[in-house]
């Protein structure tokens, strides 16, 4: 009961600092949201930096609250695993023995019964090398595991052969009729059964125990299983064969590749290729033809193994590193510290960091998961495929402004998209006009052409002179040739729209440049003088509202009645 209070009590302490963390990681994420904006004020952004910094600080200490915590809780779940472990092994080991010694009794050891028994202790194998590895903190396969409890048994087995007596030469049975049956323990007639049928038998079934030595009484303790696994162990060695070989030759095996190619025992139990392959090995026999009976040949195979030649060196490193990692976090002990751990960090950091200059809307999750994928392929040093990755994430985000939401890009990307707006108006368009087409030829959209200039494949420069050509399209020669010389139809018309905006007192920037007053500017003719334009422009309905034609009207009146002397 006092463990299982520690427990919910060290799970609650990781928990509550969890939430610690997420509350103020969601705290940062809405200030850097604020001071990235572009439409608050210096002081309000000035005010969240503060802020900022501040929100930081906390969770740094609280990361290292959080690690200082973790560890005390795994710990913790890690004794008590390595205690459930020890005890698992040992319920493990005795009943493999019973399954062991129940399927030596079976006189047909191909019946469902005896396969039946098989079947169970194959099960066993591999709650085996769980409560292994639970005792060992790290993986255990199911070869190592089965060559573990092979050996585990053997010595059980070998320490009862001591029960057992000397084979002595059997003789030739003398048969002797006996008028009543008659239970012994072992006489010239006897054997184990004796009596009218041990008569007969004896000198066969009851050789080892009794036969012609007589008087040889069966041990109490006397185990037909055990001495059944006893005597397969001594014909075993009389062939050369040690007991506890399936665990040298797994050793042997692990050794080898360790030596020849950098391959802990961990790969094995990860990649099912190799680990199927070491199986052949070690338990050669039981895959007859298809066993691997030679250790060099072995090592040939490991050599051509598909995994093993589509990572090189370096991969294969990472590979271990990263398994080596799930191995840790299985058994409650990845507190941060492993080389996978800190490399997938630091990766992650540099990703956050550089989806920001981007305007990459990525979450810190869907960055980590990116981080493993270009640590694992050797990748994370290649500044072009990190942006590739990052540049699928570049999309509106979410802001506020006086209480209300909008959406917007970030980084280069609104910078990018702040320059196409810019270009369209330029030239008399809005933004979807002047889009280009995706390489499959389907409508582009702003995020796509976005996605496409932060990865190089669309010009920006080449973009503004595709988009001139397209506003000389009805235009005059004179202004046609100014667009050729990279003028933007804005500029050609400003001395116009500026004029306009002057008689007419209209705000030059609400002026389009596809207004057909404006246009009257410039025709095939040339560029009209302003003089002339200014005297066009009177002649618009819209003049003789203004403040300049009241203006002039008064100054014609006046002028009229000083003619006739009325004024002075």
């Amino acid at each position: 009961m006092p463990k299982e209070k520690t427990y919910n009590r060290l799970k609650e302490n990781v928990d509550r600092i969890e939430r610690s963390i997420a509350y103020v990681n969601r705290g940062i994420k809405t200030r850097e949201k604020f001071v990235q904006g572009v439409d608050y004020s210096e002081e309000f952004r000035a005010k969240k930096r503060i802020e900022l910094a501040e929100d930081r600080k906390n969770l740094k200490d609280l990361q290292a609250e959080l690690k200082e915590a973790q560890k005390l809780f795994n710990d913790f779940v890690k004794e008590k695993r390595s205690e459930k472990g020890e005890e698992n092994v040992s319920r493990i080991e005795r009943e493999y023995n019973r399954l062991e010694e129940a399927l030596s009794l079976q006189l047909d050891p191909n019946s469902k019964s005896a396969e039946d028994i098989k079947d169970k202790i194959d099960n066993l194998v591999e709650d085996y090398a769980l409560a292994i590895g639970a005792t060992q903190d790290r993986a255990v396969n199911k070869v190592e595991a089965r060559a573990k409890l092979t050996k585990s048994s053997e010595l059980v087995l070998g320490s009862g052969t001591s029960q057992t007596p000397a084979q002595t030469p059997t003789p030739t049975p003398t048969p002797t009729p006996t008028p009543e049956t008659k239970i012994t323990t072992g006489d010239t007639k006897g054997g184990t059964t004796g009596g009218k049928t041990g008569g007969t038998t004896g000198g066969t079934t009851g050789g080892t125990t009794g036969g012609i030595t007589g008087g040889t009484a069966i041990p109490s303790n006397f185990n037909v299983g055990s001495f059944r696994k006893a005597d397969e162990a001594s014909m075993a060695a009389a062939e050369g064969i040690t007991p506890g070989s399936a665990v040298k030759t797994y050793d042997a095996a692990l050794a080898k590749v360790q030596a020849d190619y950098n391959l802990p025992d961990i790969i094995f139990s990860k990649v099912k290729s190799l680990g199927d392959l070491l199986d052949r090995y070690v338990n050669a026999k039981k895959y007859g033809k298809d066993g691997i009976a030679d250790i060099g040949k072995f090592i040939d195979l490991v050599k051509i193994d598909p995994w093993f030649r589509a990572n090189e060196g370096a991969i294969k490193q990472r590979y271990i590193e990263k398994y080596n990692y799930e191995d840790l976090v299985k058994s409650g002990k990845a507190v941060g510290n492993t080389g996978f751990e800190q490399d997938i960090r630091k990766i992650t950091d540099t990703l956050m960091t550089e989806a920001r200059e981007l305007g990459s809307a990525i979450s810190e999750a869907d960055a980590k998961l990116i981080a493993e994928d270009l640590y694992i392929h050797n990748q994370d040093n290649e500044a072009s495929t990190r942006k590739r990755r990052l540049v699928s994430f570049i999309r509106p985000i979410s802001g506020m402004i006086a209480g209300k939401i909008t959406e917007d890009y970030s980084g280069l990307a609104l910078k990018n998209y702040q320059g196409l707006q810019a270009l369209a108006k330029r030239n008399g368009f809005r933004i979807e006009n002047i889009l280009p087409r995706n390489p499959d030829g389907t409508p582009a959209t702003a995020q796509d052409i976005l996605q496409r200039i932060a990865l190089g494949e669309v010009d920006p420069t080449r973009l503004e002179q595709d988009v001139r050509k397209l506003a000389a399209v009805g235009q005059p020669q004179f202004v046609r040739d100014l667009l050729g010389q990279g003028i933007d139809l804005e500029e050609i018309y400003s001395p116009y729209r500026r004029t306009m905006a002057n008689i007419l007192e209209l705000n030059e920037g609400q002026i389009d440049l596809n207004d057909p007053t404006l246009r009257k500017g410039i025709n095939e003719k040339g560029d009209m003088n302003l003089y002339d334009y200014e005297k066009s422009l009177r002649q618009d309905s819209r003049w003789q509202y203004t403040g300049n034609a009241r203006e002039s009207v008064s100054s014609a009146a006046l002028s009229v009645l000083r003619n006739f002397g009325f004024q002075g």
